[in-house]
């Protein structure tokens, strides 16, 4: 380890030395700051901390990113290859409870005027969440028993979210009606 301020090298790398007054009281703080710091011969490196080995490795930086912030609970996604995207994305962003109702928005601290739901409620204290806005709407329940008849299936009384993504996993469907739910 070397202190290179003692050896002198900078001190006779001045174009000229200080003179008194200002500049030599400048220097003589800038000398006092630098004493302690001690400058060690190796050669300088960046360093990657998230493996053992040191070595940077894209398959680590794409783990550690995946780890930090993508969700990993619930059920896996299944894709229907029968509905357009949209519908698929729409019921993975349901299933994450990421669609943006104001119980949501509220809930990261975004301000709004209030957390009720404003489209045509029954209820004037109905909190306007995902449960609500695609299950227990009131003007839904006709929806969902169209529903229910056209494709002759039973959809749970109280039903949830989940419970209708997984309603082909709960009911008899034939071949093409399983497509088109699963």
């Amino acid at each position: 380890e070397v202190a290179c301020w003692t050896i002198g090298w900078i001190a006779s790398s001045l174009r000229k030395e200080p003179r008194g007054g200002v500049e030599a009281e400048q220097w003589e703080v800038i000398s006092a700051l630098i004493q302690a710091f001690v400058i060690s011969p190796k050669h300088d490196k960046l360093q990657w901390t998230l493996d053992s080995s040191d070595e940077f490795l894209f398959f680590f930086a794409s783990y550690f990113l995946d780890d930090r912030l993508l969700f990993s609970g619930g059920n896996s996604t299944r894709w229907n290859n029968f509905v357009p995207i949209k519908l698929n994305i729409l019921l993975w962003r349901m299933s994450l409870a990421r669609i943006h109702t104001r119980d949501n928005l509220l809930s990261r601290e975004i301000v709004l005027d209030s957390s009720l739901c404003l489209v045509y409620c029954t209820s004037l204290e109905t909190l306007e969440t995902v449960e609500h806005v695609f299950v227990d709407w009131v003007k839904l329940h006709g929806i969902w028993s169209n529903i229910s008849r056209w494709w002759n299936v039973h959809i749970p009384s109280p039903a949830s979210v989940d419970s209708l993504i997984n309603l082909a996993d709960q009911s008899k469907l034939s071949v093409m009606q399983r497509k088109c739910f699963d």
